[in-house]
């Protein structure tokens, strides 16, 4: 399969059971995701990096606010989602509640986005789940 780069205007579509590492998925939960190009990253990573001086090697040296760099990664990536609630009622995919998320799920589905077409094909093949 030729691999296929993906632009921000595509959308990809992911069912919190193919998200890798989540131990208990839940099978009503799906997320639309935006791909994430390398410009973007580039941008939301310069948006977060400051520099200092080191005066020992009289050099700058770049420090990245990583929190503030993954707030703004599943915030840009996180489009659309479908079975997610709060004391039994839908929440709107809206920032406050995407940083809510736990961790894991947080990093796949960034991880996700980030994938290209083939990549992703083979990602959900290897995750394949025989029957018991």
């Amino acid at each position: 399969m030729a691999l296929e780069l993906l632009s921000e205007d595509d959308r990809i579509v992911v069912k919190d059971a193919d998200l890798e590492d989540v131990s208990d998925p839940d099978k009503d939960a799906t997320y639309t995701l935006r791909p994430l190009t390398t410009e973007r990253q580039r941008e939301l990573t310069k948006r977060h990096t400051t520099y200092t001086i080191n005066k020992q090697k009289q050099t700058k040296e770049p420090k990245v606010d990583v929190a503030a760099l993954a707030d703004d990664l599943i915030d840009h990536v996180l489009i659309e989602w479908t079975g997610i609630n709060a004391k039994g009622q839908p929440l709107p995919c809206e920032r406050q509640y995407k940083l809510k998320l736990d961790l894991v799920r947080k990093n796949a589905l960034v991880g996700w986005a980030g994938l290209n077409r083939s990549e992703r094909e083979q990602q959900k093949t290897d995750s394949f789940r025989a029957p018991a």
